[in-house]
């Protein structure tokens, strides 16, 4: 698996992401790094030189020690935080109760805790479900702050706990959205802007695909977004027959005139309703395969696209949040 590719040389990551061998054009190896699991350089022979980081992190800053996040530095020489998780723990998980501990103690299998992935989408207020910033519904808690007054705590998936087979939560991608199964049930997941992308196993209608999800716009409707890789072929025909087969629909409008907001690309949609031109069915996922006709040559390790869940379908409700952000919640 390739990391990232310069002129000459290319980086090969370990299963954490950290920066571990680079080769050259010729495949021969010019650098082997070895790391402690928290991440303290153990060994690098070889001749490149180059910037290295551990599990993913940005390049580490030679005069502080420190690996910086968008939110963040961690200490590689005392394996913590040097502040403290922003949003806190999570009373599932009491590992993540220390604010400043990396990966709940499991740098060899997790990366950083601190991901705040999802928001878990729910249907009708109550003191567990109220709207978030974008003013959709999602669920959460009450708690009382320093002066004791409530305030709505949210319930955050992160992508610790995705990763972690012992966590209890799950997330899938299938013809209803992004799925996140926790001991509580089954909702769909919102993502969290700027915090690390999840990348997440399709299933039913979407078996075959695999999501990476890295982004939202919740008052423009859309929940999720990202790209998408089919594994099942590299060819794009073999994409557009698949999802055709699986039941996706397109808008009447779309069929004829194209998508101006998607120009070059086919799109296909699903919906949980018969009439999803008409009505709202609530999310929708929306796939794009590209028709630029250099699509059509095969490309590995599977065809890739741009996807994104919508929050609403029919032509007033999906057009109206979408176009002019209006009925989105």
């Amino acid at each position: 698996m390739l990391f990232a590719m310069s002129l000459r040389w290319l980086f090969h990551p370990n299963v954490v992401g950290s920066s571990t061998m680079v080769t050259d054009q010729t495949g021969a190896v010019v650098q082997d790094t070895t790391y402690y699991p928290w991440g303290q350089l153990w060994q690098s022979p070889g001749s490149f030189g180059g910037n290295w980081n551990f599990a993913a992190f940005g390049v580490l800053e030679p005069t502080t020690n420190l690996y910086p996040t968008p939110t963040r530095r961690y200490a590689v020489s005392y394996s913590r935080w040097v502040t403290p998780d922003p949003v806190g723990g999570h009373l599932t998980h009491p590992q993540t109760l220390n604010k400043y501990s990396y990966v709940r103690d499991n740098p060899l299998s997790l990366t950083d805790p601190r991901g705040l992935d999802f928001y878990l989408e729910c249907e009708k207020a109550s003191d567990t479900c109220q709207k978030d910033a974008a003013g959709n519904l999602v669920q959460g808690h009450y708690t009382t702050d320093a002066n004791n007054n409530l305030k709505f705590q949210a319930t955050i998936i992160t992508s610790a706990s995705l990763q972690d087979p012992n966590s209890g939560n799950t997330a899938t991608v299938n013809q209803n959205g992004v799925q996140i199964t926790t001991a509580n049930g089954t909702a769909e997941g919102i993502f969290i802007n700027n915090t690390p992308a999840a990348d997440i196993q399709g299933s039913e209608k979407l078996s075959d695909f695999e999501f990476h999800v890295d982004s939202s716009n919740e008052k423009k409707g859309t929940l999720d977004a990202g790209t998408y890789t089919y594994d099942g072929s590299r060819n794009q025909a073999d994409v557009l027959r698949t999802l055709s087969e699986r039941g996706s629909f397109q808008y009447a409008a779309e069929k004829v005139f194209g998508n101006p907001f998607h120009t070059g690309d086919v799109n296909f949609r699903f919906s949980p309703g018969a009439y999803p031109e008409e009505f709202d069915y609530g999310p929708s996922p929306h796939l794009l395969v590209p028709i630029d006709p250099r699509a059509t040559v095969p490309v590995g390790p599977g065809y890739a696209g741009q996807f994104h869940l919508d929050s609403h379908t029919g032509d007033v409700s999906h057009g109206g949040c979408a176009i002019f952000g209006v009925g989105c919640q």
